[in-house]
């Protein structure tokens, strides 16, 4: 089973919306795409390229103890030991937590989560600084659209060629509930004969982010894995979600879709997640809008998205969310791509 899909970055001057040229997102294949507005006032950030210190314009690398590139912001959590990739434009920090010793950033059940994202900008003497955006909790592989079925990585691998950096991920099916139909599974609850890879790649002016994960059975029955998809968890603020959604899963157009009313859009009215691979709905590009500055003193915002590669639609699944009637804004806790 393999998804594959790309992350990219653009940066509009002076605006706050998600993207102010729709012709521009028509032109693209499918992606996973990140529209980073440039911040209303600039300022340098604490990177150590500032220092006089270099690198490539590329690179994929573990994050040291001192030094070394990070994506700043309120929501700021990868550090020593996790894995960061990023070019001239745009950075990612992925969760590197070990096997067994604890958990994972922000509650996940092990590491490789995607758990900062950001872009990066010029100080006045032309080095790099990263821009104190990041309001991401974390984005988590899962299985057949269900928060509780994650994909954890333990071996990674940071490799850096001529024209593309990528990091590669080894792990398992973590599954603490034994959901999967015909699965077996060990004492901590990881599936057993089923391995899962993921690779993150980036080449050196891309403003996108290119991942294939592939999930291999190696029983010799089967086991129920339906689809791969992308859990982004939300601790209190972070993204209000848009979900273009006109049909239900099989592809029957949702009640009221000729009057462009689905029930979906910037409101989302939630999903049955003790079902939730059947009750999902399908969509088109997904974005995550990013509503609350990603520093304390600077206007930083950063806004993601998600489009897939190898089809025309996800499916979406996603607690309840409320726009148009909430006095203050309450965020989405779970929200699967799929």
């Amino acid at each position: 089973m393999l998804l594959s899909y790309e992350f990219l970055m653009m940066r509009f001057p002076m605006t706050r919306k998600l993207n102010n040229s729709m012709n521009l997102l028509n032109s693209l294949k499918h992606g996973f795409l990140l529209v980073a507005p440039v911040l209303a006032l600039l300022v340098g950030g604490g990177c150590y390229h500032a220092t006089g210190y270099d690198r490539a314009a590329l690179i994929a690398e573990e994050i040291p103890a001192v030094g070394g590139d990070y994506v700043p912001g309120i929501k700021s959590m990868a550090g020593a030991g996790d894995y960061y990739i990023g070019n001239d434009f745009v950075g990612l920090a992925v969760d590197g937590t070990p096997p067994s010793e604890r958990a994972g950033i922000a509650g996940a059940p092990g590491g490789g989560s995607i758990v900062d994202v950001g872009y990066i900008s010029l100080d006045t003497s032309y080095r790099r600084t990263p821009m104190p955006c990041d309001v991401l909790d974390r984005l988590t592989s899962v299985v057949n659209q269900d928060p509780d079925i994650s994909l954890v990585f333990h071996d990674f691998k940071a490799i850096n060629e001529i024209g593309k950096s990528r990091l590669e991920m080894r792990g398992q099916i973590h599954d603490p509930k034994h959901k999967l139909p015909g699965a077996g599974w060990n004492d901590r609850g990881f599936v057993q004969d089923v391995t899962a890879m993921s690779t993150i790649s980036l080449g050196p002016l891309d403003r996108k982010y290119t991942i294939e994960t592939t999930i291999t059975n190696h029983r010799s029955s089967a086991v129920g894995i339906r689809n791969i998809g992308d859990l982004l968890y939300q601790r209190g603020g972070g993204f209000r979600i848009l979900a273009t959604v006109n049909e239900d899963n099989s592809g029957a157009p949702l009640p009221g879709w000729e009057k462009g009313i689905s029930g979906w859009g910037v409101d989302i009215p939630g999903t049955d997640f003790s079902n939730p691979l059947s009750s999902s709905v399908r969509s088109g590009l997904i974005v995550f809008m990013g509503t609350e500055s990603g520093a304390s003193t600077v206007d930083c915002h950063v806004s993601l998205g998600l489009m897939p590669l190898d089809s025309d639609h996800f499916l979406v699944a996603s607690d309840p969310q409320n726009s148009l009637s909430e006095v203050r804004p309450l965020f989405p806790e779970r929200f699967v791509a799929g």
